[in-house]
């Protein structure tokens, strides 16, 4: 069991990514994009949505058990809240987003699609 010091910002961190291997993927996929931070013995998540907040809900008590156990009792609460959540790894989801990425990677493109006249979404 980890001591008192060793609960840190960063070991929170690991927990939270250690756990997410273990649950679904809905709860999973959530739980890698967004970072959880450290107040006090409290873990605190901000989510963006009622749906984010349903699929943590789901597996809090689980993480609750399994922080508790790795932290030697130290923590004993995971707190969600509601707000702009910071998304560590957003991937580009519609189509307008991706070819603004592939854009900001390889501006070269814009004067292409500029030559050629194409109409894009």
């Amino acid at each position: 069991m980890a001591e008192t010091a060793a609960v840190s910002q960063e070991t929170i961190v690991e927990y939270w990514l250690e756990f997410s291997q273990t649950v679904g993927v809905r709860a999973s996929s959530l739980m890698k994009a967004i970072s959880p931070s450290l107040q006090g013995n409290d873990v605190v998540v901000t989510v963006a949505s009622a749906s984010q907040q349903d699929a943590i809900e789901e597996v809090r008590m689980d993480f609750i058990r399994f922080v508790s156990q790795k932290t030697g009792g130290k923590i004993q609460s995971l707190r969600i809240e509601k707000g702009a959540a910071e998304i560590t790894d957003r991937k580009p989801y519609t189509e307008k987003e991706k070819l603004e990425f592939m854009l900001s990677k390889n501006p070269e493109w814009r004067e292409m699609i500029d030559k050629l006249g194409l109409r894009l979404p």
